[in-house]
């Protein structure tokens, strides 16, 4: 395929927004990662890594002049998905100018805030309005599992858990929670370990107590299907009778996929639904599993509710 139509709309986009708005820039540059995802989709792994190559040869030395992704495609922390990465969609959603519009170029500030409103953005954003509804909810205990710096909690909440249990394995990012909450020590652990073997403890359940609501968004992307059931079967035990166990992953139909791959060289460990639900297959105790996708087409959530 000949990205060179591509590389001139991106050349083009400080242009076309003083001309037609940045509205008609979102569309024609949706549009056009469109007819690119299409193509993309008849390839084998082997061609789809040629054009890749061929496209980032073009585009990458424009697209990279984004604040954003840069960040995520050099990978300061050394992988993708970290806290700061997160940080930066939902300030760049919520937090207008100062947070949206932020490159090395004029042109590397508008491409921030156009990826700020593609898909999947949007659906990090809305999955942290979730996650701090659902934490606001009567819980005693709760545990996030991959915390990052915990951005569901830096916000006003109805109700604040007595028990906060926080797993990371960046200190950096747990350092940043405990600023950014308000959580003290006497009420939140602030826990940094490796997260796969603090789960699985050689092939043991986790060493987390009996807690009302344990949730891991965004994990199991990074682990096959295998070592995801693994994960959810380690939290399952520390699950209160009565408790809920929330798990996120992303859809094989992410309309974001080809930015982030061949732009963001972000990947992701994508599985069907039928595939979540082989995750609490075997899980004892179960009493109602429901899986839905948000309305972006992003993520699946998955609500294990436990018996009582």
């Amino acid at each position: 395929m000949d990205y060179r139509s591509f590389q001139e709309l991106i050349r083009n986009l400080l242009a076309l927004a003083d001309k037609e708005g940045e509205a008609v820039c979102r569309t024609r540059l949706q549009a056009e990662l469109d007819s690119i995802a299409n193509f993309r989709a008849g390839l084998s792994p082997e061609q789809d890594a040629r054009e890749m190559d061929e496209f980032r040869r073009l585009c990458l030395p424009l697209l990279l002049q984004s604040e954003f992704g840069n960040y995520v495609f050099t990978k300061p922390t050394g992988y993708a998905g970290d806290y700061v990465t997160q940080e930066m969609i939902w300030l760049g959603c919520t937090h207008g100018v100062e947070s949206r519009y932020r490159g090395s170029s004029k042109l590397g500030k508008l491409l921030t805030a156009l990826t700020f409103d593609m898909a999947a953005p949007r659906a990090n954003e809305a999955r942290i309005l979730r996650l701090r509804r659902e934490v606001g909810n009567d819980y005693g205990r709760v545990a996030s599992i991959g915390s990052g710096s915990c951005i569901e909690m830096w916000l006003p909440r109805n109700h604040t858990p007595a028990h906060v249990f926080l797993l990371d394995q960046d200190a950096d990012a747990l350092d940043r929670a405990r600023e950014k909450t308000g959580l003290a020590d006497a009420q939140c652990v602030y826990c940094r370990q490796n997260i796969l073997k603090f789960i699985l403890r050689n092939g043991k359940s986790s060493s987390l107590p009996s807690t009302d609501f344990v949730y891991a968004f965004g994990l199991l992307d990074y682990f096959s299907l295998p070592t995801a059931r693994q994960i959810v079967a380690g939290l399952w035990p520390s699950v209160a009778p009565g408790g809920l166990l929330l798990v996120t992953n992303a859809h094989p139909d992410n309309p974001s996929k080809l930015w982030m791959e061949w732009v963001g060289d972000w990947w992701l460990n994508y599985k069907t639904p039928e595939e979540l639900r082989l995750l609490s297959s075997d899980l004892p105790d179960l009493e109602t599993t429901n899986i839905e996708t948000d309305e972006f087409g992003v993520y699946q959530y998955m609500q294990l509710r436990k018996s009582r």
